[in-house]
């Protein structure tokens, strides 16, 4: 089965800074279960465009955070194509853990720390 999986960048005006900066997010959609994720950078809200979900202009503040989030957007693109090739079905939990970097526990019998039982 398919998962559908979309992707935008948006503004958190709600979290706007004292300085009127505004933080941007990446909402990542599988099969319409939503993940917010932050982008670590901020904008002023006159210079960023809802409709291309970038920051308008070609000032090298805006080539540098546009840069960025087109990086965060392979970086989602790529982690699908990973868990579609090892025959994995991408669920919103499994895709969080590997874009976060959250590595799977593996059981076994032996403990890693100790080696014993």
């Amino acid at each position: 089965m398919a998962n559908k999986i979309s992707i935008l960048f948006y503004v958190k005006s709600a979290k706007a800074s004292k300085n009127g900066t505004v933080p941007i997010y990446l909402r990542v959609t599988i099969d319409g279960t939503r993940m917010d994720f932050s982008t670590g950078t901020n904008t002023e809200p006159a210079k960023w465009s809802s409709q291309s979900g970038r920051m308008k202009g070609n000032s090298v503040e805006a080539c540098s955070i546009n840069t960025h989030l087109e990086s965060m957007k392979i970086k989602v693109y790529s982690i699908e194509s990973v868990l579609l090739k090892t025959d994995r079905t991408v669920t919103p939990e499994i895709f969080k853990n590997k874009f976060l970097g959250i590595e799977e526990q593996k059981r076994t019998i032996m403990r890693k720390d100790t080696g014993k039982l």
